[in-house]
C-alpha cells in the first residue's frame, strides 16, 4: 500500500468509518479513472472536490468540508 494511499484511507476513516476505503477507491476509479494506491499528490484536489461533492449528499456539510481540505492538505506533505 502506497504512503499517499494510507493517509487517504486514515482520514476518510476518521469521518466515514469503516466504509471509507471502498467509498475512496470506488471515488478515484469513477472520477479520476486510476486506482486509489496510483494517485499522485496532484490528483489530491480533484479527489477532495469528488469526496465533497459525493459525501455531502449522506454527510454532514462540515464534516465533509474539513475531510476533504484534509485530503487536499496532502498535497503538502513529504512522504
Amino acid at each position: 500500500m502506497s504512503e499517499i494511499r494510507e493517509k487517504i484511507v486514515e482520514i476518510g476513516k476518521e469521518y466515514i468509518g469503516l466504509g471509507a476505503e471502498v467509498y475512496l477507491e470506488r471515488q478515484c476509479k469513477s472520477h479520476l479513472k486510476k486506482e486509489l494506491s496510483d494517485l499522485e499528490k496532484s490528483d489530491l484536489p480533484k479527489l477532495a472536490e469528488w469526496v465533497e461533492k459525493k459525501a455531502s449528499l449522506v454527510m454532514d456539510e462540515d464534516d465533509v468540508t474539513e475531510m476533504a481540505k484534509e485530503i487536499e492538505e496532502l498535497k503538502y506533505k513529504t512522504f
